[in-house]
């Protein structure tokens, strides 16, 4: 952490925002999986002293994680019922029983 008491404070900031969404793809054993293999990949980079291997290794893993998260909020925008609806357009809404045109 930093020195810095406004940059703790974006950081833990950022962490609250976006760290919630990250541990969603958890929920998933394939993700899972991957997500161990990616960090172990990044320990023996660290215990071998190969930074750029570690680096990418680490770099690989979020965008693998901000992949899934985009993915998902894609699949849940489709499944959701007002996505049917165009854009520009509020969703439909039936009158009340009874009402008159």
């Amino acid at each position: 952490m930093s020195q810095s008491p406004r940059l703790v404070r974006e950081e833990l900031r950022l962490q609250a925002e976006a760290g919630p969404l990250l541990w969603l793809c958890l929920r998933e054993q394939d993700s899972r999986d991957r997500s161990r293999t990616a960090r172990l990949e990044v320990i023996q980079a660290i215990r071998t002293v190969q930074p750029e291997r570690a680096r990418r290794a680490t770099t690989e893993h979020i965008a693998s994680a901000v992949e899934w998260l985009i993915d998902e909020k894609v699949r849940l925008e489709q499944a959701s019922p007002l996505s049917e609806a165009p854009a520009d357009e509020a969703p439909a809404v039936a009158p009340p029983e009874g009402a008159r045109p």
